[in-house]
């Protein structure tokens, strides 16, 4: 036997043994330089302190800090939404053995002190005793980093693929079947592995196959990448979804990755939005009152029919402009100018009544009111809402014009009445000359007690007129019997109490807006019902004869008459004290006191 052929087998093992480590070295190097040139920040973090141990290139670009600097950091350092205790919380399901990863979304903040958001993605390295993370953190504000990322190499792609928190699927686009999917895929479509994988694409995708295929063929020539599509899963439900998909070689074949987020609520809202926003354009553009929507400064982007329609321009007369050069008078431009700075530079409500111009010169009496819209607390513009005043405006100047012709002929029908009354009240004084200028003192006290207890003008009016002809109903009593300077007899007495109805009937035919007649017919009637013709008490008797009441008796008890002499004053007070609630009006008795005092 030769001797060379007994040891070739250890030869040959020694070779392949030594090939193997030669492989797996390459397989390391080849590892760490995907590692290394990750468009993904990967960190490897740990220890007590958990301090940073390791950080690819792009974390170091992204980050602006140096291997050096982020060693001596934490990932707190570039979390600020994190306390040690919320990041420990979030660490817990790995160390307790929970979950195999877990995966946010959050901010990054460089070195500059700026932010960027990322998606982080955070699993136990080795044994939970180690305290070992290792973190990939995809910039989510370029969704096309993580495509190129995934593209990078198979086995880099294969580990971010089986772990990743998005659904994924791996698709021939040959025949349209999946070919592999991750765990994510498996929980949002409910298939086992087993089942999804093999799945034409055609039984989730709700296109028909024709559809799918093309879109397919778009994804596989690179002319689209973005896709959403409705999938139907397990229970039979739909779901949207929203798919990144791409062309990757995975053993020499051209295979479709698909990165599928469950847009379901998303696109709920977005119909439901766009509902809300169809139906406020609907109310915008059909609305009663001009409508005009603006940017700042004033030019016009959007205007409603009724605006349209008041000021007679079409809309692409009016798009790009302002107000202030369509409807503004030339007269009142600076006044126009001043409410559109209120508006759009001191961002105020703007509220007011004035006259605006129509393209054919017209003028119109308008009421606007502006207000500033605002976008996530900054102004973008404002609306302004016209109402066509000038109907209202012309009602209220024909109404202007009544009541002012109604105030003429009220102040034509008082004069009369004024005069009317005056005369009434000289024929009664011209039969009774022992009783001259009695009713005139009556009506002048009267005034002053009404005015006193604080009665409205109007009403002070009425006391006086009533007590200028309160004793009217004297013209039909004998003037023998109104000039006997003697005491009367009973007879007498009883016709001179009928000068009240007397009153009445001669007044009953001046047509007052005010119950003159029946004030005359009760200025003799007393509270407690002790007076005449009728003996009513109380609410009963009307307010201003209450005060004519008064007025007639101390007029009467301080005067002269044939048949006894004047009260002294003290004697007045006296009486009018005592009668004071009984059968005068306390407040009326209090008002004369008042007076009497002053």
């Amino acid at each position: 036997m030769n001797p060379d052929n007994r040891h070739r087998p250890l030869c040959e093992e020694s070779c392949q043994a030594a090939l193997s480590r030669e492989k797996e070295a390459a397989r390391a190097g080849r590892l760490s330089r995907i590692i290394e040139t990750s468009f993904n920040e990967i960190y490897i973090f740990g220890g007590e302190n958990l301090r940073f141990e390791y950080a690819n290139a792009t974390a170091l670009t992204n980050t602006g800090y140096s291997l050096d600097e982020l060693c001596r950091m934490t990932p707190l350092d570039l979390k600020p939404a994190f306390t040690p205790e919320s990041f420990a919380l979030l660490l817990l399901p790995l160390e307790t053995g929970s979950a195999t990863h877990v995966r946010l979304d959050t901010l990054h903040r460089r070195k500059d002190g700026s932010t960027y958001d990322v998606e982080v993605q955070v699993q136990l390295l080795g044994d939970r005793e180690d305290h070992r993370f290792a973190a990939i953190i995809r910039d989510v504000s370029d969704k096309n980093c993580a495509l190129r990322a995934l593209a990078e190499s198979e086995g880099r792609f294969k580990s971010l693929f089986e772990k990743n928190h998005s659904v994924m699927l791996l698709i021939d686009p040959d025949g349209g079947r999946i070919v592999d999917c991750n765990e994510a895929a498996v929980r949002f479509y409910g298939y086992p592995r087993e089942k999804l994988c093999g799945t034409p694409i055609t039984e989730i995708n709700t296109l028909s196959p024709a559809e799918v295929k093309k879109e397919m063929k778009r994804a596989e020539k690179g002319r689209r990448s973005y896709f959403l599509f409705r999938h139907r899963v397990a229970d039979g439900s739909l779901r949207d979804v929203e798919v990144y998909s791409g062309v990757i070689p995975l053993e020499g074949k051209n295979l479709l990755y698909s990165i599928i987020h469950d847009v379901t609520e998303r696109v709920t809202a977005e119909k439901a939005l766009a509902e809300k926003t169809a139906l406020l354009d609907q109310l915008f553009e059909n609305a009663p009152f001009a409508i005009f929507e603006s940017r700042i400064g004033g030019e016009l982007l959007r205007v409603n029919r009724a605006a349209r329609e008041l000021f007679g321009y079409s809309e692409d007369e009016m798009i790009g402009r302002t107000c202030d050069d369509l409807v503004v008078p030339e007269n009142r431009k600076q006044e126009g100018r001043f409410y559109t700075e209120q508006l759009h530079v001191s961002r105020q409500l703007v509220a007011f009544e004035d006259v605006r111009q129509r393209k054919d010169g017209a003028l119109l009496d308008v009421s606007f009111i502006g207000f500033p819209t605002r976008l996530k607390g900054a102004v973008i513009g404002g609306y302004g809402i016209y109402h066509d005043m000038t109907a209202r405006k012309e009602a209220e100047r024909l109404l202007k014009e009544s009541y002012l012709e109604l105030e003429k002929q009220l102040l034509a029908l008082r004069r009369s009445w004024n005069q009317t009354i005056h005369i009434l009240a000289a024929v009664v004084e011209a039969r009774d000359p022992y009783t001259a200028g009695h009713q005139k003192k009556v009506a002048h006290l009267a005034g002053e007690i009404a005015n006193r207890m604080g009665l409205p003008d109007d009403e002070i009016d009425h006391v006086i007129m009533a007590a200028l002809i309160h004793d009217i109903g004297k013209i039909e009593v004998p003037s023998e019997i109104l000039s006997k300077p003697g005491v009367l007899s009973p007879l007498e007495i009883q016709l001179i109490r009928t000068h009240p109805e007397a009153g009445r009937r001669v007044l009953s035919g001046l047509q007052t807006p005010w119950p003159l007649a029946e004030i005359v017919f009760q200025h003799h009637e007393r509270l407690d019902g002790s007076g005449y013709p009728r003996g009513i008490s109380g609410e009963e008797i009307l307010p201003a004869a209450r005060i004519i009441a008064v007025a007639d008796v101390v007029e009467a008890m301080s005067s002269h008459r044939p048949y006894r002499p004047a009260w002294p004053m003290e004697a007045v007070v006296a009486e009018m004290t005592r009668q004071r609630g009984v059968a005068f009006d306390s407040a009326v008795v209090d008002a004369w006191l008042e007076i009497r005092e002053q």
